[in-house]
C-alpha cells in the first residue's frame, strides 16, 4: 500500500504497486466540453493549481468517456486549468459504458474522530443506525444496497440506513480537512485503529453515474473512483500549448 497525497488529503492505494505501466495516445481536448461528474475540493483544487504553475506543465492527461466526455478521472486538472485561463487539456479517451479497461468502486473515508463521534452527528439526522451484532463487514448486504453504509472500526461497527448522499454531506462537512481516503474497504477498518472511523458504502454503477450526470446533477467529491487496469504513462505537455 502507498500513500498519495493530494493538497491537504491522502489516499491510501492498495494495488497500485501491482500494475503494469501503459503508454496511452492522447489527444487535446477543449475544457468547455468536458462533463464533470463530481465537485472539487477546494484545497486540492489551489494545490494542483500551485503545481501547474511551478511546473509548467501537464504529467497526466484526463481520463475521458469518448461518447459523452464525462471524466472520469481529473476534475481538479480540468478545473484548476480553466482557472488559469487555458483552454485545452490533454486527455486520454475511452469507453466508459462498454470498455473493461475501467471499472468503477467508490473511496472509503476514514476520518480523524472517534466512531462515538460519528455517530453522535449522524443521530441529529433522519437516518436508521443500528449497531452490528456481529462485529465484521456485511460486505453483500452493502452491495445489495440493504444497508446505505458501515460506520465504525475494527473493535465496534454500526450499520447505517438511509440516503447516500446525506451521509457523505454530513461526513465531508464536518471532517473534510482529517480525511483519508482508502481504495479497499477492509484496509479502511485497519487504518481507522480505534480513534479513527471508516465510512464503508456500495459504489454507483456506470449507468447511474451517466444518467444522474447527463441529467443535471453532480455528485460529492471523491464519491467515486475510477480504476484502470493499467497506470497512464505521462504524457508531458508543456502549459504553453494548451492556450
Amino acid at each position: 500500500m502507498i500513500e498519495v497525497e493530494f493538497g491537504m488529503s491522502i489516499e491510501l492505494r492498495s494495488n497500485v504497486l501491482n500494475k503494469e505501466e501503459k503508454q496511452f495516445p492522447f489527444e487535446l481536448v477543449e475544457l468547455a466540453k468536458l462533463v464533470p461528474h463530481e465537485m472539487t475540493i477546494d484545497h486540492e483544487l489551489e494545490s494542483i493549481k500551485q503545481g501547474l504553475i511551478d511546473s509548467g506543465m501537464v504529467y497526466w492527461p484526463l481520463i475521458l468517456d469518448k461518447n459523452s466526455l464525462l471524466i472520469l478521472d481529473g476534475h481538479h486538472r480540468t478545473k484548476g486549468l480553466g482557472e488559469l485561463g487555458y483552454r485545452f487539456t490533454p486527455a486520454v479517451m475511452i469507453d466508459y459504458l462498454d470498455d473493461d479497461l475501467i471499472q468503477v468502486d467508490t473511496w472509503y473515508p476514514i476520518v480523524n474522530v472517534t466512531v462515538e463521534d460519528v455517530i453522535s452527528e449522524l443521530q441529529k439526522h433522519d437516518l436508521q443506525i443500528i449497531k452490528s451484532e456481529v462485529n465484521s463487514l456485511d460486505m453483500p448486504r452493502l452491495v445489495n444496497r440493504e444497508i446505505t453504509c458501515v460506520v465504525g472500526n475494527e473493535t465496534h461497527l454500526y450499520n447505517i440506513i438511509g440516503e447516500r448522499e446525506l451521509v457523505f454531506h454530513i461526513i465531508r462537512e464536518k471532517w473534510l480537512e482529517g480525511i483519508l481516503y482508502a481504495d479497499n474497504a477492509e484496509i479502511s477498518l485497519k487504518h481507522a485503529g480505534p480513534s479513527k472511523t471508516a465510512i464503508i458504502s456500495w459504489s454507483y454503477s456506470k449507468r447511474e453515474i451517466l444518467d444522474f450526470v447527463l441529467g443535471g446533477d453532480i455528485f460529492l467529491p471523491k464519491t467515486t473512483r475510477h480504476e484502470l487496469k493499467y497506470l497512464v504513462g505521462k504524457c508531458n505537455v508543456p502549459l504553453g500549448s494548451l492556450k
